[in-house]
């Protein structure tokens, strides 16, 4: 990692003066060889020439502590001095040293702010991406929808997928932006282009809530890509179409695995799916241990409709074996869950 590290940063070098450019070979090499004590000393001196690529060497240095001892407050002052320098990685990575709680030292999100928007300045779109969440979130400013919509605006013309996919939502809440789902659609397709999986989903859920229409194999083959990509909630969906025959042909047991698939990574509407499926016997044989096993999975993840679904099954003698003292611990779970009709089954428990 650290020849990568090292490799990617002497591509900077062809263009410093011969000078610059043999001590910072020599501070590299240094590095990547173990002598810090040399490096650090050879970085040092080049940062005071005000040598941009060496003051943010340094600011890496003193974040990552290997060398020397961390020490937060140097690694900023490195990259601020990196930063003035118009080094835009400096600007961004100080920003981010600022809003981290770095060994529960202090977050400074005004200072973090100005390094986003100089690194944005510079053309460095992530930051401009970062800079249009700390307006929307109000993080050391205001909420302030209008500019957070400005910075996604310049971060996505420099195809930062991110800002793509967050002006895609601005534009279908009409957040800092007159609401608008055809654009919504345009900048969510350019990310999903640029690989934004999430992007990729909310493009294809805007078709499910009917606000835009696409083809029939453009919504299967959004919902195959990010559920490959590992998107839970779009293989639960994918799930639902095969299980219905709806935009594809009806087979269930690629349902069943799209459900597994989606509970096991934490979509709690999958579990309820499938545990649904094995106690009714709908398209599958009836299999009321693989019922209560993801009705119990639904309720682990604080879902309160699987928690009262699995107490009620417990009460009844075809379903699972008889347990009330379970069946009510589960009805309270459920109502402490907001399940007003479980609060009901518990309260006469008590009393």
């Amino acid at each position: 990692m650290i020849l990568k590290l090292m490799l990617l940063s002497l591509t900077f070098i062809i263009s410093i003066s011969c000078a610059s450019r043999d001590m910072l070979e020599v501070a590299f090499r240094s590095y990547g060889e173990g002598d810090y004590d040399l490096s650090i000393k050879q970085f040092e001196k080049l940062c005071s020439s005000k040598e941009p690529i060496a003051c943010f060497e340094l600011g890496k240095i003193y974040s990552t502590g290997l060398g020397t001892d961390v020490d937060k407050s140097k690694a900023i002052s490195f990259y601020l001095k990196g930063c003035d320098l118009d080094y835009q990685i400096a600007c961004e990575q100080g920003a981010f040293l600022n809003v981290s709680n770095y060994m529960n030292s202090e977050i400074d999100y005004i200072n973090a702010l100005e390094l986003f928007e100089k690194a944005c300045s510079l053309d460095l779109y992530s930051s401009c991406y970062s800079t249009g969440i700390m307006y929307f979130n109000g993080e050391g400013v205001d909420v302030n929808y209008v500019k957070s919509a400005d910075y996604f605006q310049l971060g996505c013309a420099g195809a930062n997928s991110n800002s793509c996919s967050a002006l895609g939502y601005l534009f279908s809440a009409g957040k800092g932006v007159k609401q608008d789902y055809l654009s919504a659609t345009i900048f969510y397709d350019k990310a999903c282009l640029l690989g934004n999986r999430d992007a990729c989903f909310n493009l294809v859920q805007l078709y499910a809530d009917g606000y835009i229409i696409i083809e029939d194999k453009i919504v299967v083959d959004l919902y195959t890509k990010t559920c490959d990509w590992g998107l839970s909630s779009a293989c639960n969906n994918l799930g639902i179409l095969y299980t219905k025959g709806k935009l594809v042909k009806k087979d269930v047991q690629l349902a069943v695995n799209l459900y597994t698939i989606a509970c096991d990574g934490g979509e709690v509407n999958a579990c309820l799916n499938i545990a649904q499926m094995y106690e009714n016997g709908a398209d599958v044989k009836v299999d009321m241990y693989k019922s209560e096993k993801y009705y119990k999975k639904g309720c682990d993840m604080d879902n309160a409709i699987s928690c009262s679904k699995l107490a009620s099954k417990y009460l009844k003698e075809r379903a699972f074996k008889v347990d009330r003292d379970k069946a009510y611990k589960f009805y309270e779970k459920a109502c402490s869950l907001g399940d007003k009709d479980a609060c009901i089954v518990y309260q006469d428990k008590k009393q």
